[in-house]
């Protein structure tokens, strides 16, 4: 089986302002199939690239059901030195992040329910590994999402029927720090579900998280809540409104917050607003609002600095979109879902 793993790190390494990727390393790699998940039906096998800056070098960690084989780059994608060591803790199969301490690279995972955690230490230079039961336990906590950043790992949740998120932060060790940050003094719901918890509901509000250094998805982005990260700082946008997009900032340094709503772009619906949909999407300190009926769509650009629109786009249903910079594509049709096709006119 011949594997590109490096285009990934490439992506890592030079930021990739521009989305592509070229091959600078070819290897043949094989990894043990395992035993299939025989509930997901899943043959975990997945890569992990990790760009450290301090040590000069590019690690790469492939994992199957049963290992995880190491490669070592320096920064001209020449492979210095690889070796593998054993996976064990065959319940704790979600790969959440990484932390690094030196030489040490610290990966954890987590159970189905992600209310277990455990870490698997790697010393790559002196050839050593350890693991560990992470000692957590989420009771009365929900886990909302898990970041990699600055060398230190991050779990992000939320207390149940309350607005307090807990971070739990993993920095040279197994032992968190606990930061709580209290929201309780704002109402995230016009509704009677005013709580953080309730907006951020698995089953009717999931929370994805976003890498703005890499493309994301269309999975991941159309989500109503979103997790970004970087320039040392943690966002949380929830879109569970029509209205507006409420922002939640969290300094990554001393943890201080602020919350902003902002209003969506005016739209006229008349009597279709029943069919009214919104969303956001955080890039370069703008955030980038969308909102749509079968009458029209509104587009608006907000600088987050100083809270001014940049920009702002309408278009009515008998309206070409003269503001497109791409090709407009259509997923699935009257007869197939799988179908994609180029529209050709935009009305």
């Amino acid at each position: 089986m011949k594997i590109y793993f490096l285009t990934s790190i490439v992506v890592l390494a030079i930021s990739m302002n521009l989305f592509c990727q070229d091959i600078l390393f070819e290897k043949n790699i094989t990894l043990k199939p395992g035993v299939p998940d025989i509930l997901s039906y899943t043959d975990k096998r997945e890569s992990l690239p990790i760009v450290n800056t301090e040590k000069e070098e590019i690690m790469l960690f492939l994992l199957d059901n049963r290992e995880i084989k190491c490669l070592r780059f320096n920064l001209n994608y020449e492979l210095t030195y690889d070796f593998a060591v054993s996976k064990s803790k065959s319940e704790y199969k979600d790969l959440l992040g990484y932390s690094i301490d030196a030489s040490e690279y610290q990966l954890f995972f987590s159970n189905k329910k992600n209310d277990e955690f455990y870490s698997k230490t790697i010393d790559v230079y002196n050839k050593k590994e350890s693991e560990r039961q992470i000692p957590i336990e989420l009771k009365g906590e929900k886990f909302l999402e898990s970041i990699s950043y600055n060398n230190k790992f991050y779990i992000l949740t939320v207390k149940k029927n309350s607005s307090i998120l807990k971070i739990y932060v993993f920095e040279n060790t197994s032992i968190p720090k606990i930061k709580e940050i209290d929201f309780s003094s704002y109402k995230f719901s016009n509704t009677q579900f005013t709580r953080l918890s309730d907006v951020l509901n698995e089953l009717h509000y999931p929370v994805s998280k976003i890498d703005n250094s890499n493309p994301n998805p269309l999975d991941l982005t159309t989500t109503g809540n979103k997790i970004y990260y970087y320039d040392d700082k943690m966002y949380l946008s929830i879109n569970n409104e029509r209205n507006n997009t409420k922002l939640i900032t969290i300094d990554l340094n001393d943890f201080t917050s602020k919350v902003k709503f902002y209003s969506q772009v005016k739209i006229e619906c008349g009597n279709n607003a029943i069919s009214v949909k919104s969303n956001s999407y955080l890039f370069l300190d703008n955030l980038y609002q969308i909102k749509a009926c079968i009458d029209e769509l509104g587009l608006q650009i907000i600088n987050l600095k100083d809270n001014s629109i940049i920009k702002e786009f309408h278009v009515k249903n008998d309206e070409e979109i003269v503001f497109r910079n791409s090709a407009l594509i259509q997923e699935g049709g009257y007869f197939s879902k799988d179908t994609e096709r180029e529209l050709d006119k935009t009305k």
